[in-house]
């Protein structure tokens, strides 16, 4: 038991074992079938698994910026996951359940 939550909903047990393997996965459920925390609960434990993109882990087309940067070992910041949202009450619980 985490948060008071016992148990996942369908829509979450269908959901997030196909966004932790990185699908991409849409669900029509009426509301409160626990949508919103099967897309974030997924999309935070893909998040805490990553810790840092190193240079060398991506591809560029001038070998020298990736040279530089591999012997720097600085980190690449790059967009790991983005939530659209609708409405602004969509928003406001987004926010609130991640």
């Amino acid at each position: 038991m985490f948060s008071g939550f016992h148990f996942c909903t369908h829509v979450q047990a269908a959901a997030t074992p196909l966004l932790c393997t990185h699908k991409d996965v849409a669900v029509d459920a009426a509301t409160g079938s626990g949508k919103t925390l099967a897309f974030v609960a997924p999309l935070v434990e893909i998040l805490r698994r990553i810790t840092t993109v190193k240079a060398h882990q991506l591809c560029y087309d001038s070998r020298s910026i990736n040279a530089v940067f591999k012997q720097l070992g600085f980190a690449i910041k790059r967009v790991l996951g983005i939530i659209i949202s609708l409405t602004r009450e969509s928003s406001s619980q987004i926010f609130n359940v991640a």
